[in-house]
């Protein structure tokens, strides 16, 4: 029984190099954009605990987004989620903002 020949090396060279090209990626990330971004501006009031925390994490998300670390849908709809702690830190409740807070990043994966 004859023994099965390996491919030519140069059709082996040809296909590595078809995978590869196959796995870059041209141009930036893709940022969400649409209403979740402008809902999530957040005009929140000066130096409160709730304005910085909310702040804080909505910057982590916008970094998250850009770098790829999280999917557009997660990133609107975890921005559009905080439209609800914002709304509750402007009407000055700190404590019930900051909870409201803790479970978006619960919802999401992130550290409360």
């Amino acid at each position: 029984m004859p023994v099965p020949m390996p491919p030519p090396l140069p059709i082996l060279a040809a296909l590595a190099v078809l995978g590869l090209a196959a796995c870059t990626q041209t141009g930036a990330p893709t940022v969400a954009g649409g209403p979740a971004v402008a809902v999530a501006s957040l005009d929140l009031p000066g130096s409160s605990a709730c304005a910085q925390e909310i702040r804080a994490f909505r910057a982590l998300l916008d970094r998250d987004n850009e770098t790829g670390f999280v999917g557009p849908t997660v990133y609107r709809d975890a921005t559009r989620d905080l439209a609800g702690p914002a709304e509750t830190c402007r009407a000055g409740n700190d404590a019930a903002a900051r909870a409201q807070l803790r479970a978006v990043k619960t919802r999401f994966g992130y550290p409360a």
